[in-house]
């Protein structure tokens, strides 16, 4: 069973029906999935009732506990923790369209320039 699946098996036993793909789409992709679930992953809870339907305010403390008992802790906490785990992509590691690549990292370089030779080209005097 993937990370994946097992996040969704937890939200599932755990949070509004209508709200699971809205969570599992931004713990998965980084996606923004609204004001909400953005509130709650920044752990920023002042006038999250505004934000949100009847049934899902009086279910605030679901959300709150299933992001900080299993939700992955890079996805959550503060307003920057979300917009590093958005930038990342989420757990499927996909930046979002335009966001900028990580540069490649070059190779190790091993010894000196001019060490050793190239094939076909030795030194005709150590023979």
């Amino acid at each position: 069973m993937t990370t994946s699946q097992i996040l969704r098996d937890q939200a599932e036993a755990q949070l509004p029906e209508h709200m699971i793909n809205l969570v599992m789409r931004y713990i998965n992709t980084g996606v923004r999935s609204g004001t909400f679930v953005e509130m709650i992953a920044s752990h920023n809870l002042e006038g999250i009732e505004a934000q949100t339907d009847i049934e899902t305010k009086d279910r605030v403390q679901d959300f709150v506990d299933f992001f900080n008992d299993h939700a992955p802790p890079e996805c959550h906490g503060s307003h920057e923790i979300v917009l590093a785990w958005r930038a990342k992509g989420g757990l499927d590691n996909v930046p979002p369209a335009g966001a900028p690549k990580a540069k490649p990292t070059p190779a190790p370089v091993t010894g000196a320039i001019g060490e050793g030779t190239i094939p076909g080209h030795e030194d005709p005097e150590e023979g």
